[in-house]
């Protein structure tokens, strides 16, 4: 089953010493079937951003499962219209003030699953409500 994973737990894939790291995990060890997450431009830009800076002893690991996972193309490839994406996220912000406090980058992550269709994950409170607010269905991973 396809799910649209935020960078918050898209990355605690692949990181070890990241702290969300065994609760993601745990989270996809109970899922009945296969996760596959959805990816796309803008969770590749911050993935590869966040894992290239990574320096603690199991960093190479991390890059290394990264770069396979890419490699092997174990996800569905989401593309994404930006200029369309950008207008909708600033419409939502402006309708939905104050219930959603997100970044704009977080709300982007949050309109693309929303798009799909598909069950978000995250890490991130705010982004959870953000999710919660616009009707997906969410899963806050702590």
């Amino acid at each position: 089953m396809t799910f649209y994973l935020d960078t918050s737990a898209f990355v605690a894939w692949f990181d070890p010493n990241n702290p969300h790291c065994r609760p993601v995990m745990t989270w996809r060890e109970k899922q009945v079937a296969s996760v596959v997450p959805a990816y796309n431009r803008i969770l590749q830009l911050e993935s590869r951003h966040y894992l290239r800076r990574l320096t603690h002893q199991h960093a190479a690991l991390a890059w290394n499962a990264f770069r396979a996972f890419e490699g092997m193309r174990l996800f569905e490839w989401m593309r994404l219209d930006f200029s369309s994406l950008f207008e909708h996220c600033e419409d939502i912000s402006q309708r939905h003030k104050p219930k959603i406090q997100c970044g704009f980058w977080d709300l982007c992550h949050v309109v693309a699953a929303q798009r799909d269709d598909l069950p978000f994950i995250t890490c991130d409170v705010q982004q959870y409500k953000a999710a919660k607010a616009l009707g997906l269905n969410v899963t806050l991973i702590r």
